[in-house]
């Protein structure tokens, strides 16, 4: 219930968008969601996504979560080019 824009990531699949929300706090995960708790990591990654090395990641959030992801993608092979970055100072 505290996804922002969920509604809005959820009418994205419409146009090829993948949403796959992960909660690492205990808060309660609507059944509707789907999401996974805990963190992401390479190995989930790869399982989401088959045709990683042809996605295009962004990544938007507090700096230290932003810098985080990114160091991830580049550690799995992802060119930084295919990574988009947006942060939101302050959080």
């Amino acid at each position: 219930a505290d996804f922002i824009l969920l509604d809005l990531w959820q009418k994205a699949r419409r146009f090829g968008l993948r949403f796959h929300p992960f909660v690492t706090g205990k808060g309660k995960i609507p059944q509707s969601l789907l999401a996974k708790r805990g963190y992401l990591t390479e190995k989930i990654l790869r399982q989401a996504l088959p045709a990683m090395q042809e996605s295009l990641f962004y990544l938007s959030g507090p700096n230290a979560m932003v810098e985080s992801y990114k160091k991830l993608l580049l550690s799995a092979g992802i060119p930084d080019r295919q990574i988009v970055t947006d942060y939101f100072p302050g959080f």
